[in-house]
């Protein structure tokens, strides 16, 4: 694939390795040609990179099988899942969900793996999460100088910012992979 097509959550080849691309962010310079820098973690590994394609660069995806496993239960650093096609149950390091995630966990909800050679590498969540609001700031009148958002607690102890609108007791969506909010429910 090109290096354009390189989107957070994919795993890619690289230096005979696999790597999971943590983020990403796409610069046109005004002198020379545009490229895109990833941050990517070593899949058996705790090494991290930062690494700058060019935008017409090629780079080999990895080979990763997607399987819906619904989440049982954690405890210690150990996650329990259950395979929605088999009823067999699998275990994975609570390292390979994100920590901002974490608080979301819900026993039943439904999981995306993404696994490489029967390897866990990565779990991702439905892309939009609910969940209520249990204390926010008070909005300031007037207050446009500055951020029009304000700092909310939700009821999992996660910290995101909303709107001014929004108050306490209300449910919200928010999107799971970068926590920002999408609308009042």
């Amino acid at each position: 694939m090109k290096a354009n097509d390189i989107r957070a959550g994919h795993a890619i080849k690289y230096n005979n390795d696999i790597y999971i691309v943590l983020k990403t962010a796409h610069t046109q310079p005004g002198k020379g040609g545009a490229y895109i820098q990833t941050e990517m973690k070593q899949i058996h590994g705790k090494t991290k990179l930062n690494v700058r394609f060019r935008s017409s660069e090629d780079v080999e995806k990895a080979h990763i099988e997607s399987k819906e496993c619904q989440f049982l239960y954690a405890e210690d650093d150990v996650i329990y899942l259950m395979d929605i096609d088999t009823y067999d149950q699998l275990t994975a390091n609570i390292d390979t969900l994100q920590m901002q995630l974490r608080p979301f966990l819900e026993e039943g909800m439904m999981l995306n793996l993404q696994i490489h050679e029967n390897i866990i590498i990565s779990i991702n969540m439905k892309e939009r999460l609910e969940a209520k609001i249990t204390k926010c700031d008070p909005h300031i009148k007037g207050q446009t100088v500055t951020s029009s958002y304000k700092s909310a607690t939700l009821e999992n102890g996660a910290k995101i910012m909303v709107p001014p609108f929004i108050e306490v007791g209300d449910k919200i969506a928010i999107k799971s992979q970068t926590l920002e909010y999408i609308e009042r429910i």
